[in-house]
């Protein structure tokens, strides 16, 4: 876990009046394995993400953008936006082919008939 998510995880838990042990309880996580990877020893899954955020009252994205510069957000979603105009590039050309495929399989039946 990133040590600016294992920050936040901390502050909301002290506002909140949650000790690391209630936290560990409330989500079904042994707290030896929460004290592991709030030192960052170990990475912070999806399903721990999502039951901590919940137990904490915030978003997962919140406790993942936490300590986050701006540049880093945006520099991230332009790299988002890169790949996904890079897939619907490649979908679209998928589209082309299967089209021009149908076309391109009509026109022959239509000039030889159906063999």
């Amino acid at each position: 876990m990133r040590p600016a998510t294992a920050a936040m995880i901390e502050w909301l838990m002290r506002a909140r009046g949650i000790t690391q042990r209630e936290l560990a309880r409330a989500i079904g996580m042994p707290e030896s394995e929460l004290s592991t990877m709030m030192r960052g020893r170990r990475g912070l899954g999806l399903h721990w993400l999502e039951a901590i955020a919940a137990m904490l009252g915030v978003s997962p994205g919140e406790l993942l953008d936490a300590g986050r510069s701006f540049e880093d957000l945006i520099e991230d979603r332009a790299a988002l936006m890169d790949w996904l105009d890079r897939e619907t590039a490649k979908f679209m050309d998928r589209v082309k082919a299967t089209v021009l495929g149908v076309l391109t399989a009509e026109a022959a039946e239509r000039e030889f008939g159906s063999l």
